[in-house]
């Protein structure tokens, strides 16, 4: 019996057609039935009481109160009214408990249903328009307790139960009101960590649909690609393989999965290059050449391209550049004996006359920077067109390749540099040497091919084949150029050769 009201209030408002959009409302429409199934037999039996005591006029009053609220909740009941019916049927409510007022009652009695005002105010109006409402009627209420106009009251009110009067619905309002606020506040915050976890579960299927997308496609992808691709953990076991990988290793299906990619990589690579995993798991992008070891034992390049996938996993795609390796390599090896054959004297195998004219350079502007010495020695075989005349261009060749040896073998440092300058012409570039240091150099170079012995009957010199020798030298400065450096050392072989060959003559000028 006491689960009746709860079943029935349960009943209308479930099997509603349709609910208001406005949650607000909504909820209102459900604190306006509440309101009818407790007011409406009430009216009931008040409005029958009044007609007994043939009081028309209340009687009257309480029955539009009553259609008004039962028409009032059918509209809402309906979803064709909102805000409308709560404003309407309020205002016949405070019509009504005014009246009541007004008429008193013995000691009052039919004023106390006011207190029922706010509940209708703040439960149907809201706040704002509850706090207006009950303002109104507790101002009306004054009007009558204290009857400035002299109205004909049918009972008057002391002002002690003015007083007390005034209490108590200022009490009951201030709750009402309180309960309503906490209730509409927390009712929003309710609402919005619902839309907030609606959003959730919408971004979370979203986010599941999503995912399952991409595991297809990878799935697609890791087993469809062109490049060899595995799956490896921070050790470097290899978690999975497609087959384009074990095809290029010539490896089984499946024979991968389980192995180590380290123990796959050739040695030298590793010593050369060390294990990129804790880059990759730190998260960096990797991109690098390594020697996979196939199923037969030989080895292939790949480029391999790294990246962090999971929190433990790491995806490798591989993609076989054996072909274009080879080609680098013969390309390379064609280009270093091309830059060779660009930078040695045919002949002589020693550095030719552009080498020379850029190692030149190159060290002028180093010794420039560093305030350094930069010597030069220019040397010249003594009467060697009577030893081709004499002796045929074959043994003269033969002389001069002998010749190149010896000043080549005479220098020690890598940065030293013996070059043939022009038929029987050589020139010895000598970085971080002072003229005393070259002169050294060109006396041990020219005593070296005397006592070569190499006979040469047509010199006035001597029987055997000798050289002369220019020296110079100086500190690099901006306003100087290598060629001032050539042309002193040529000036000073051309006095050797003025007097009497066989010797080595030092620049008579330093450039300054």
């Amino acid at each position: 019996m006491l689960n009746l009201p709860g079943r029935i209030f349960t009943r209308l408002i479930i099997n509603r057609d349709q609910n208001f959009l406005d949650k607000e409302i909504e909820n209102r429409f459900r604190h306006y039935t509440a309101f009818c199934m407790a007011g409406m037999p009430i009216m009931l039996i008040f409005g029958f009481s009044s007609l007994m005591k043939e009081n028309f006029f209340l009687a009257a009053v309480i029955v539009t109160c009553f259609i008004g609220l039962f028409t009032g909740w059918f509209l809402l009941y309906k979803c064709i009214s909102g805000n409308g019916v709560f404003r309407f049927n309020s205002l016949l409510f405070f019509a009504l408990v005014i009246f009541l007022v007004y008429i008193g009652g013995e000691e009052g009695s039919k004023s106390l249903w006011v207190f029922t005002a706010p509940l209708a105010a703040f439960f149907l109006l809201g706040t704002i328009e509850g706090a207006i409402w009950c303002t109104i009627t507790i101002l009306l209420c004054q009007l009558i307790f204290w009857n400035p106009f002299g109205l004909p009251l049918p009972h008057p009110y002391s002002n002690s139960f003015a007083i007390r009067f005034n209490l108590a619905y200022i009490s009951i309002s201030v709750i009402t009101y309180s309960f309503e606020y906490f209730r509409h506040t927390y009712r929003l915050e309710i609402e919005k960590k619902n839309r907030m976890l609606e959003r959730e579960i919408r971004g979370r299927k979203e986010y599941e649909k999503a995912l399952k997308k991409s595991e297809e496609q990878y799935k697609t992808v890791f087993s469809q690609a062109a490049e060899g691709i595995m799956v490896i953990d921070p050790d470097g076991h290899i978690l999975e393989s497609n087959q384009q990988m074990e095809n290029s290793l010539g490896m089984p299906p499946s024979a991968l999965p389980g192995q180590n990619i380290l123990n796959l990589i050739h040695p030298d690579d590793l010593k050369n290059q060390p294990s990129q995993i804790p880059f990759m798991i730190a998260g960096h992008i990797i991109v690098i050449e390594r020697q996979l070891r196939t199923a037969e034992g030989s080895y292939r390049f790949f480029e391999i391209s790294g990246n962090k996938i999971g929190e433990n996993t790491i995806l490798l795609v591989c993609r076989d550049i054996s072909k274009r390796k080879t080609a680098e390599i013969a390309l390379e090896k064609a280009n270093l004996e091309l830059e060779r054959i660009a930078n040695i004297d045919g002949l002589t195998q020693i550095a030719n006359r552009r080498r020379f004219d850029l190692r030149l350079q190159r060290e002028w502007k180093r010794l420039l920077r560093e305030d350094q010495p930069l010597t030069l020695i220019i040397s010249d075989i003594d009467y060697f067109k009577q030893y081709n005349d004499l002796y045929g261009h074959q043994e003269g060749d033969t002389c001069l390749i002998t010749i190149a040896s010896i000043l080549d073998s005479t220098l020690q440092r890598p940065a030293d540099l013996a070059a043939r300058f022009g038929g029987e012409e050589f020139v010895i570039l000598l970085p971080n040497t002072t003229i005393e240091g070259g002169v050294g150099k060109a006396e041990e170079m020219r005593k070296r091919i005397v006592e070569l012995r190499i006979p040469h009957n047509g010199s006035i010199v001597g029987p055997y084949v000798t050289m002369s020798f220019g020296v110079s030298s100086t500190v690099p400065f901006k306003q100087g150029i290598p060629d001032d450096l050539i042309a002193m050392a040529d000036k000073a072989l051309y006095q050797a050769k003025q007097n009497g060959r066989n010797r080595v003559e030092i620049s008579e000028q330093f450039i300054l």
